[in-house]
């Protein structure tokens, strides 16, 4: 990887760059329905940390 290729990547208004969780029960829904879990978590809080758990995610 170069250092253009990185910039590139880091710029692009389709990527999100946060601390805040985001798409946690999308993933969890995408999970329950392929098998990989056999149920989802209540709320996104529910899998994460208490100092995360504070924070504005989905």
């Amino acid at each position: 990887m170069n250092v253009k290729y990185v910039e590139r990547i880091l710029r692009d208004p389709e990527n999100v760059f946060s601390v805040s969780p985001g798409g946690v029960m999308r993933y969890a829904d995408f999970m329950q329905r392929t098998g990989q879990i056999k149920s989802k978590p209540a709320k996104w809080q529910d899998i994460f940390f208490p100092f995360i758990q504070e924070r504005q995610g989905n």
